[in-house]
């Protein structure tokens, strides 16, 4: 059976992904979590010795298309923004500072 993590942990992490948990969420996830920790170390326990590194899990290579120059298809696009400013799209701003 697995150990249940102590609620201040749980509360932290949640606290680390800006999840806002309510005490029942948190006896829950204190559980859950010690289950998910329980089967990495099951993982840990995996003998990986003669496997390689990889970060594919395929030897196929990644096909690449020529970089070759083409003609830009700025001005029809430029036809339907609404507002430009210096020959860009003006957006509304949607990000706010604490400035």
């Amino acid at each position: 059976m697995s150990e249940r993590l102590p609620p201040e942990r749980v509360r932290k992490v949640a606290r680390l992904a800006r999840l806002a948990l309510s005490d029942d969420e948190v006896r829950l996830f204190s559980g859950q979590l010690g289950e998910v920790l329980d089967y990495v170390e099951v993982l840990r326990d995996v003998p990986t010795d003669d496997v390689p590194p990889t970060a594919q899990p395929l030897a196929a290579a990644c096909p690449m298309r020529g970089d070759d120059p083409a003609a830009s298809a700025v001005e029809p696009l430029l036809r339907n923004a609404p507002e430009l400013v210096h020959g860009l799209f003006a957006v509304p701003r949607v990000v706010e500072s604490d400035e």
